[in-house]
């Protein structure tokens, strides 16, 4: 990997902090060498990861006002300290790499601007820390989050635990694969047992990988002989298996926003009987994401009643269709959430979401946890589920729900899941290895309330 995957590197860069668009969502030119695409990859995510302290470092070796500092220059010196500081490049390869990538992208007198402060922080006998004042801003800098986050989870945690998340977000994330049926060629293209992937000891038939692209190149992904999805996330199913796997009649599940489907195709292949799987977004262009899936798994109705199947809708999850009330065996609602147990898997989350954005996203969930609970037939289940670790968006928001709903109650999910006080399955990665996640089962009364004339439930 040379001059031209970090020049690569730093313009993706800098067009997706000029754009606003989530990392690498910018990159205009793809389908070269696929070792250069994954490094690309790897070196915009992490320069995004450690942007903070990168910074950080980059201001206290400059001499001049950080402010004034050519754009460009400043993301070649990130990427420059990525490979130094964070990646193990060897210096004298991480410094004429970036002198060469300044002289190319910006000018000869630009060169030895960067190769002085590089050469400067090689020289140093020990980095700069942040001396804030405030542990809270210490601790953001140096593990590259925002104030607002650190401080909520000080709040929560003892440090070392926070330090832990805030390690864990930083590190490369792997990504879990459901074997649906992986050829002996796709295995080869995935690498080496125990070195490339390792199968999982959390989720029966899956596989943990730091890399995908051999799936993506050998056509297991887009053929339906494997899926990509973590296995916090699998788990979630898994909180309702006990409705899957009874195969005394065929079950129906309503999973409302349910883009790109992961969950949705999930249980339909985990249920021992059939299973009517109605799956909906409020747009249509991620409905069409799920329907790719669908037909990669053979999922779509084929007249067949002994098969499961995956309906694709578009329907707004806070004014479910008509036919929808009061049918389904199991109702997931894997609700819009801030995020903030995935901030590894999405490098930039961090630098896009805001403190403020968490009391509109608790309003959104519970209008969409209100609408769905209709269509939960009498005995049956709603499954509320994030990828957060906020509790306003976990178990305050299914107490406030429990309050205003009393024909539900929750149930607690085995012991065997990492589990709240209350019994809600929470996976918070600096103690599970997963992403964040949380669901809570709530299970309707037996009986459907009585209506007055009014149309209103008599309490």
């Amino acid at each position: 990997m040379g001059m031209h995957a970090r020049k690569e590197a730093v313009l993706q860069l800098l067009r997706d902090e000029e754009s606003g668009a989530y990392a690498g969502h910018a990159r205009r030119r793809k389908g070269g060498d696929a070792a250069d695409e994954r490094h690309i990859t790897d070196m915009v995510a992490g320069v995004v990861r450690w942007r903070r302290r990168l910074d950080f470092i980059i201001d206290a070796f400059y001499s001049g006002s950080p402010s004034d500092l050519d754009p460009r220059i400043r993301m070649v010196l990130r990427l420059a300290l990525h490979d130094l500081l964070i990646a193990g490049t060897p210096p004298h390869a991480a410094v004429h790499e970036a002198v060469d990538v300044t002289r190319n992208l910006v000018h000869k007198g630009a060169a030895g601007l960067v190769n002085g402060v590089l050469r400067a922080t090689l020289r140093a006998a020990s980095l700069p820390e942040p001396d804030t004042g405030s542990r809270v801003s210490d601790l953001a800098i140096w593990y590259s989050h925002p104030d607002w986050m650190v401080r909520r989870w000080l709040w929560r945690w003892p440090e070392e635990d926070v330090i832990r998340l805030l390690e864990y977000n930083n590190a490369r994330p792997s990504w879990g694969i459901h074997d649906t049926g992986l050829t002996p060629s796709d295995r080869a293209a995935l690498g080496e047992e125990g070195k490339d992937y390792a199968v999982s000891t959390l989720v029966p038939g899956f596989l943990r990988t730091h890399a995908t692209q051999g799936l993506v190149r050998s056509g297991a992904l887009s053929e339906g002989r494997a899926r990509v999805q973590d296995e916090a996330a699998a788990l979630v199913v898994h909180t309702f298996e006990d409705v899957l796997s009874d195969d005394s009649r065929e079950r129906f599940l309503l999973d409302v926003c349910a883009a790109p489907g992961g969950k949705a195709i999930y249980a339909a292949l985990l249920a021992r009987a059939p299973l009517r799987v109605v799956a909906t977004d409020l747009h249509a262009g991620r409905t069409r994401l799920i329907e790719k899936v669908v037909r990669a798994h053979d999922l779509q109705d084929t007249g067949n009643p002994s098969a499961s199947t995956v309906e694709c809708r578009v329907m707004d999850a806070t004014m479910p269709h008509d036919d929808l009330h009061w049918q389904a065996d199991v109702v997931l609602v894997d609700a819009p959430c801030s995020g903030l147990g995935v901030l590894a898997r999405r490098a930039d989350a961090r630098w896009k979401r805001t403190e403020e954005d968490l009391a509109t996203l608790v309003q959104l969930q519970a209008d969409i946890l209100h609408g769905a609970a209709c269509c939960v037939r009498p005995g049956g289940l709603l499954v509320y589920s994030t990828c957060t670790i906020e509790p306003e968006e976990n178990e305050l928001q299914v107490a406030e729900f429990l309050d205003e709903h009393p024909e539900f109650h929750r149930e607690a999910v085995p012991s065997s899941f990492p589990r709240t006080a209350d019994g809600d399955y929470l996976s918070l990665p600096q103690h599970t290895g997963m992403d964040g996640a949380y669901a809570a089962r709530l299970r309707r009364q037996a009986a459907r309330p009585e209506l007055n004339l009014n149309g209103l439930v008599k309490m």
